[in-house]
Formats: C-alpha cells, structure tokens, sequence
C-alpha cells in the first residue's frame, strides 16, 4: 500500500502566537507625526468672501429692480447684471465659492497616532482643511471598534478605521493611516489583548 504525502506547510504571512516566532510588541504602536502644519482658514474664507462680492451684488440690484425699491436706481446697474458676461462671471465665482466650502467642511485628516497600552489610551493627531492641526486623547473605554480593511484581495496595504464616542457621546469615525497587513496583523493581535473583540479582523472590500 503506497504511504500518502504529508500535507505541505505553507509559510503564513502574519505571525503565529508562538514565542519562538513572534516577537514581543513594546508597550506602544507610535505612528506620531512632528511636522507642524500652519493654518491658513483665515485667506481661504477671504477668498471666499470675494467670490461671492460678485453674485450678491447682482442679486442685489437685481431685487432692487424687481421690488422697485431702488426707482433712482443708476441705468449703469441695470446694464452690466444683464450682460452675458457678468451673469457667467457670477455663476463661476458662485461655483468655486461653493467648492471651497464644500471643500473646508470635508472630515479631518489623521496625521499620527500613538496606541499606548499603559496609560489605556490612543492619542492622535488630526488636522481639518486649512486649519492647524490638534491632538485628541481616546480611553480604550470609549473605542468601539477598530476595523482594519483592504481594497483588493491582492493588496499589501491596510487602512483602518476607529469608532470611538465623542465628547458628546455621539459615535466618531475616523480613517488611519497605511499600515502593511503582515504589521496590522502583528498590531491587530496586540490590541485584542487590551480591548478584546473590538479588534476586528481584516475585511475585504473586493469581496
């Protein structure tokens, strides 16, 4: 009777709990960033404020004259908010305004972060558009969940994202930085041990 093969062992690409293969993670994950990031929301709402000249001096002359509020109303008004080149000048200025709003009142960017196991807590760095940037402390006791997630099958990056509460109460959602799915694995496993089953596994978007 032919003796059959043994199964071939394939090499995992995240590390085992044994000690001899996976070494002992420090008592932090420190991804901080020290580079200073100046604000600038100030010139943006400028710029704002002289995008949007335009459109409210042609709705205002244009109220005028439809309400006959203004009857010594100057013909030269009249004119030039009925010129084809003033109403297209007004409407992309009214559209680069918007754009910029829209563009201000996007979610905060993540620029470091730092998992400490001692003190219970994750520290990061955000930073909204145009403003300076600011640092938030998070108890473990208010996280929710972690869930790392890659975007295809094939990718050697991983994002993750933590819901925690918020000063309020309110559930936050906040987007972390590139981490490579064999470290997030090596993390992941390290913070199971803190904050439990919050820890999620590796979801595949592709799927």
């Amino acid at each position: 009777m032919k003796r059959k093969r043994p199964p071939r062992l394939v090499d995992s690409p995240f590390p085992t709990d044994t000690a001899a293969s996976a070494p002992r993670h420090p008592p932090t994950w420190d991804c901080s960033s020290d580079v200073p990031r100046p604000g600038y929301l100030g010139t943006m709402l400028y710029a704002v404020a002289v995008l949007l000249a335009l459109p409210v001096y042609g709705l205002a002359v244009l109220s005028m004259k439809l309400f006959h509020v203004g009857q010594s109303l100057s013909p030269i008004h009249t004119r030039v908010i009925e010129d084809p080149l003033f109403l297209t000048l007004m409407f992309i200025s009214t559209f680069v305004a918007v754009c910029i709003l829209k563009w201000l009142a996007c979610a905060p960017e993540v620029l470091g972060f730092c998992f400490d196991e001692r003190q219970q807590r994750l520290t990061f760095t955000q930073r909204r558009r145009a403003r300076q940037s600011t640092e938030e402390c998070v108890p473990y006791s208010d996280i929710h969940s972690i869930r790392p997630y890659i975007t295809t099958a094939s990718a050697n990056v991983c994002h993750f994202e933590v819901c925690f509460a918020g000063a309020n109460g309110k559930p936050i959602a906040l987007r972390f930085g590139d981490v490579t799915v064999r470290d997030m694995a090596f993390h992941a496993a390290w913070l199971r041990q803190s904050i439990g089953e919050r820890m999620q596994e590796v979801l595949d978007l592709d799927l």
